[in-house]
């Protein structure tokens, strides 16, 4: 887990492009309620690794060494604004901003028309220690989000972007994708 957000939480915290899948089926977005934590895996086949359709920004997570029995966390994202989208020309737009490669996102984007993408705007931040914590099979597999088993400390932590700098990435998202469909609480 550390190594899936490092790149986030060192100020390269504008990876905002998430699967699509229903939220009604309780699939595919993170658990927004107050004090769950959540953690983005970057490393599934269907987020593109198996197709080869990860940017660098993944691929670097494949060369972090691992220990199967722990998960490593040292850095957290929170979710500050949701977004359902089918406009290619805007997702184009945001090419730079999410772990997806050109070829995944034409695949993705023709796999199910009637399933659309949902980009989500994370606030990331550097915990000042890691925590470690035992590997649990819901943590496995093909999972785009995972609830961990307890609450983590995040006392210390570090945004990866000024707050000027997160509100001016916000207004640019804002600006190619409108309103967005739900928003953090301040």
């Amino acid at each position: 887990m550390g190594c899936r957000l490092r790149g986030t939480a060192h100020g390269r915290a504008d990876r905002p492009l998430a699967k699509g899948r229903n939220p009604r089926r309780g699939r595919g977005l993170p658990d927004q309620r107050p004090g769950v934590p959540s953690a983005p895996n970057l490393g599934t086949p269907a987020g593109g690794a198996a197709a080869g359709g990860v940017g660098s920004a993944a691929r670097a997570h494949s060369a972090c060494p691992r220990d199967p029995s722990r998960v490593r966390i040292d850095a957290f994202a929170r979710v500050d604004c949701i977004w359902k989208t089918d406009n290619e020309e805007a997702l184009r737009a945001l090419e730079s901003r999410h772990i997806w490669n050109e070829r995944f996102l034409t695949v993705r984007l023709n796999y199910s028309p009637y399933d659309p993408l949902y980009v989500l705007l994370l606030r990331a931040y550097a915990l000042p220690d890691p925590h470690v914590i035992p590997m649990r099979p819901a943590y496995a597999g093909c999972r785009s989000w995972v609830t961990l088993e307890r609450p983590l400390s995040t006392a210390g932590a570090m945004p990866a972007l000024d707050d000027e700098a997160f509100a001016a990435m916000r207004r640019a998202l804002i600006e190619l994708l409108g309103q967005p469909r739900s928003r953090a609480a301040p």
